[in-house]
């Protein structure tokens, strides 16, 4: 009884890190995706100001 309580609380630590690395992966991501959209404004800013 308590080694599968120590089992269960050990596959839901487990569960939790993996849901930790996946949300900072997603955030890294929304960061990148972030930063290209900013990267693509200035460009289109840029251009739209050496064209005019």
């Amino acid at each position: 009884m308590n080694f599968t309580l120590l089992l269960v609380s050990f596959a839901l630590l487990l569960v939790n890190f993996t849901l930790l690395l996946v949300n900072f992966a997603h955030l890294l991501v929304s960061f990148a995706v972030l930063l290209v959209s900013f990267a693509v404004l200035l460009g289109a800013c840029m251009a739209n100001l050496a064209l005019g």
